[in-house]
């Protein structure tokens, strides 16, 4: 457990996600992503990458 961006992070399996707890943090109606990032890695080495903002 840590602190990141003034939140408390957890990391499992190598990614760290945010712990977001104060129900005032988030929208009170819930909706789908904005935005989708995508990377592609061969032997550890990054080989593409793509974003798509779906707003």
């Amino acid at each position: 457990m840590e602190i990141a961006n003034g939140r408390t992070t957890y990391t499992l399996d190598g990614v760290t996600y945010y712990l977001i707890a104060d129900e005032a943090a988030v929208d009170v109606n819930p909706r789908g992503p904005e935005m989708v990032s995508v990377s592609a890695y061969k032997d550890g080495v990054l080989v593409a990458a793509a974003q798509l903002n779906i707003k």
